[in-house]
């Protein structure tokens, strides 16, 4: 939902962004994030008495190729028809949204971070949601990270989203399953395992951030 988020991750040119509800599904934290300090990210379920708010976009389809390819292609979400009803209008919208896959979705839900979560909340009021949707975010939980946790994490995705637009996508979308099948083990080998499978990506994603910086020096 929130706009810079849109035009940094997958840099899309939205022809058309409007407020929207959608019937039947609800808002759900039940994907696995990016380890240590991304617990999860955001998915729909489906829940018969449920709504979930959130924007309705139009953008080219090669932009939408360019969306689904900074989600991960089809390895994290699957791509799925919905009716959704304008709020400028009320009218219904044939529209796609990204569901997690069965074999990515957790049985428990966790609370996202305290970034991912300031991430929603700002995107539903740029957006200009309902403020009673908007008070539901701000009453969610949110996890809290250490400034070295959040760094790690941090490299991770822009790692990812740089692998996105290259033919190094699928080796990315590998590494990350990787790194969240961490969060399965217990405390000790968790901590000794994620050392291991963070060196390289923050190595890369390092180097990655230093080309950025040479480029725009």
């Amino acid at each position: 939902m929130h706009p810079e988020k849109r035009a940094r991750r997958a840099q899309l040119r939205d022809l058309e962004v409007v407020g929207a509800t959608l019937s039947g599904w609800r808002l759900a934290f039940d994907m696995p994030g990016v380890p240590p300090v991304e617990p999860s990210m955001a998915n729909l379920r489906a829940e018969a008495v449920a709504t979930v708010h959130g924007v309705l976009i139009r953008i080219s389809r090669a932009d939408f190729a360019e969306l689904v390819a900074s989600e991960g292609g089809d390895r994290f979400y699957a791509v799925v028809e919905v009716i959704a009803t304008r709020y400028d209008d009320g009218a219904a919208v044939l529209a796609h949204a990204f569901v997690a896959q069965p074999s990515r979705r957790r049985c428990r839900e966790r609370p996202p971070s305290r970034r991912y979560m300031d991430l929603l909340r700002d995107g539903a009021r740029a957006a200009g949601l309902a403020p009673s949707y908007c008070a539901y975010l701000d009453a969610l939980p949110a996890s809290e990270a250490r400034a070295l946790g959040r760094l790690c994490s941090n490299l991770v995705l822009e790692l990812f989203t740089a692998a996105s637009r290259s033919p190094l996508r699928a080796l990315m979308n590998d590494y990350l399953v990787l790194l969240q099948a961490t969060e399965e083990l217990a405390p000790a080998p968790r901590a000794a395992a994620q050392c291991v499978v963070l060196a390289p990506a923050l190595v890369a994603g390092l180097a990655l951030r230093a080309a950025r910086a040479l480029r725009s020096a």
